[in-house]
């Protein structure tokens, strides 16, 4: 174990999964084991084995921290969203899909229970993906509230801004679009998208004149 997180802290993924994955097959419990060679394969790219292995490394006996559990959980997420390949798709019944969406959901209850920079990143990371999944699957409602808890924690998100915008621009909310657009381009002044979708929502609350400057 002790050699094998020394590769794996030098950067030579190939000789650490060889020695996580031998400590494994001797300890096929030990979740410590399963969440670092879950790691390198992450490194590594390979998503699928990734996802097996922090799969394996959730669902024993608890990780040593709870930073390493909320790492786990988002790895696992994000490897699940790169499998995932064409999806998020229009079809949120789709296996994959429904796997991830559970996946990137417990990675938010557990960073919003961490108090940590580092959780608030994962927060906010999250709470996006997860709003452009529910974009693409046109659950504006979903999408809406994931994009208003990633701005309450990072308000600055230019992106964010902007996706929470066209989310009311669906919704047919204008005085929510104009404050989402307000945002973005005082966040970001140059990004002509946003001061045109700001202008568009001027001209549906009939303020010709806003929306002309």
């Amino acid at each position: 174990q002790i050699l094998a997180i020394s590769y794996f802290n030098t950067g030579h993924e190939d000789q650490a999964v060889e020695n996580f994955t031998k400590r494994l097959a001797l300890t096929p419990n030990d979740t410590e084991t399963a969440f670092f060679l879950g790691k390198a394969y992450f490194r590594q790219k390979n998503f699928e084995l990734a996802a097996k292995n922090f799969k394996l490394a959730l669902g024993g006996k608890p990780l040593e921290t709870p930073e390493y559990k909320l790492e786990a959980q988002n790895k696992l997420a994000i490897a699940l969203y790169n499998l995932a390949g064409d999806l998020p798709t229009k079809e949120p019944k789709n296996p994959k899909n429904a796997d991830m969406i559970a996946a990137f959901e417990k990675t938010v209850l557990l960073a919003k229970a961490d108090r940590s920079d580092d959780a608030k990143a994962i927060l906010v990371q999250s709470l996006n993906i997860l709003g452009n999944i529910y974009k693409l699957q046109e659950n504006h409602t979903k999408a809406i509230e994931c994009f208003k808890q990633s701005i309450d924690r990072n308000p600055d998100d230019y992106d964010a801004n902007y996706a929470l915008g066209l989310e009311y621009y669906y919704a047919k909310d204008y005085d929510k679009m104009v404050d989402a657009y307000e945002r973005a381009t005082k966040v970001s002044p140059n990004e002509v998208d946003a001061h045109f979708n700001l202008g568009v929502a001027y001209i549906n609350q009939n303020r010709y004149d806003d929306a002309a400057d």
